[in-house]
């Protein structure tokens, strides 16, 4: 709460001029968005991303934005098959974005809700590409009220797996010390809640039930896998797995702090149980060691530092769990969920609202 203190002083009300000039001048991103191959459109959004916090496989930023495109918005589809619809970001800070596009198939893509937040078996996916060779998302930058058109973005892939919703055995938060090689389990769960509902666990029939993907990068070919692309992990002898499990710290911390760690599973520490390289495995449970040290991240005036902190230093407490599968499909615990009923018995909501406790 803000307080005016008024002595002998006469405040004076700014001006409409004053406060346009104290206001940030935004900026617009305007484009289309073209969809190839499904047979029929459905509603679509265009996401924005912070390039320096990119989202799911390659970081783990959220939404800064989005806008939606009606399904109807949609042209015939041309002699090629293709669909094309404009969009429009506005209100956009200064700075660099990443461009995403969703046909939200199954209409249950919510971009500010932990549940809702990432696509399903069904979907189709896309971006704005610097390279459709590569497939690299472009970077955009944008500053002082700049108009940006003609960001094509490109929906194409679609996505055949379903999201790793998970819970802990038997609903029930593990607490771990602070130390490396604590274990904790993770396991597949079907949700059927009244807000929002994937099947599962994965029973080896469908490809559209809940799993745990599992996945061995080998990007040089020679039938091994790759070392982890974080140094440290890299440097015990970890292979760069998927799902990657990430851990955030919970509790009370200054404004612009955070404290952050991966979870190794089992199979990447000790090799024992890996599937083929690049070969996408299904699993529905998953053994995670706690690596024993985090990150604490500091942000300042727009200038972020990290330490590598462990022992006393790592913070006791609540951490919430993030699983992200190479398909960038994600699945966090604790979740939304655990505010609504269950529209089956075997889901149990209140699963979905628990922490990992590290003592």
């Amino acid at each position: 709460m803000f307080v005016l203190l008024l002595s002998a002083c006469t405040y004076e009300v700014p001006t409409d001029e004053e406060r346009l000039d104290e206001a940030p001048v935004l900026n617009v991103l305007r484009g289309s968005m073209t969809v190839a191959g499904p047979d029929d459109v459905a509603d679509a959004v265009v996401v924005l991303y912070d390039a320096n916090d990119p989202p799911p496989p390659t970081g783990t930023g959220r939404p800064v934005s989005f806008a939606t495109i009606p399904a109807e918005d949609f042209t015939s589809a041309d002699a090629g098959g293709l669909r094309t619809a404009p969009w429009a970001l506005t209100k956009v800070p200064d700075g660099a974005w990443l461009v995403t596009g969703l046909l939200d198939v199954d209409a249950n893509f919510n971009p500010i809700t932990t549940s809702n937040a990432g696509t399903t078996c069904g979907d189709w996916t896309g971006a704005y590409f610097e390279s459709l060779t590569t497939y690299t998302p472009a970077t955009i930058e944008v500053a002082g009220g700049e108009l940006l058109d003609g960001i094509a973005v490109l929906v194409g892939r679609e996505v055949t797996i379903q999201r790793p919703a998970w819970r802990y055995p038997d609903g029930l938060p593990p607490s771990i010390p602070a130390t490396f090689g604590a274990q904790f389990t993770l396991e597949s769960t079907g949700v059927y809640s009244e807000v929002y509902e994937l099947p599962g666990p994965f029973d080896g029939t469908d490809l559209c039930d809940t799993a745990f993907w599992t996945y061995v990068t080998d990007a040089d070919g020679d039938g091994e896998g790759d070392a982890h692309p974080n140094p440290n992990l890299a440097a015990s002898g970890i292979k760069d797995f998927w799902p990657r499990i990430y851990l955030q710290y919970m509790g009370e911390v200054p404004a612009g702090e955070v404290y952050l760690t991966e979870g190794v599973p089992l199979a990447a520490a000790f090799g024992v149980g890996l599937p083929p390289v690049n070969t996408p495995t299904p699993a529905t449970s998953l053994d995670v060691l706690f690596a024993g040290k985090a990150i604490h991240r500091t942000t300042v005036d727009g200038v972020v530092t990290e330490e590598t902190v462990e022992g006393d230093a790592i913070p006791r407490g609540e951490w919430a769990v993030t699983v992200v599968q190479v398909t960038g499909q994600t699945w966090t615990l604790p979740n939304v969920l655990a505010a609504y009923g269950a529209t089956d018995a075997a889901f149990d909501p209140a699963a979905q609202g628990t922490y990992l406790t590290i003592e």
